[in-house]
């Protein structure tokens, strides 16, 4: 006659594996990347003085997971006739990102 084991998972395990699902629902519930807090993403651009940047974008974000249509840049504190660096908030959808793109000006 055989005998049956009972398959016993320790309580520690059970818990281990409790608190990683708890981890993944809540990752998949937090904002997108563009909009998660204490997260800055930093794009480059160079322009000489008196060109207008050609901001596209395509060129800093993935068409598979954004509608690139509900992108923006704010160049109203860019002076593209003097030389320096400035700061171009991206928006999305309306709303401001983590995003921006640091123009210098040459």
């Amino acid at each position: 006659m055989k005998k049956h084991r009972k398959l016993q998972i320790p309580v520690f395990t059970l818990t281990a594996l409790a608190a990683m699902a708890v981890l993944l629902l809540w990752s998949r519930l937090q904002p997108g990347e563009l909009f998660r807090k204490n997260i800055q993403t930093t794009y480059y651009e160079t322009i000489s003085a008196g060109e207008e940047p050609e901001l596209d974008a395509a060129d800093y974000f993935s068409e598979e997971e954004y509608d690139l249509t509900k992108f923006s840049f704010d160049v109203t504190n860019c002076d593209t006739q003097t030389p320096g660096e400035y700061e171009i908030p991206v928006w999305y959808d309306g709303k401001e990102t983590n995003c921006i793109i640091k123009l210098t000006v040459e």
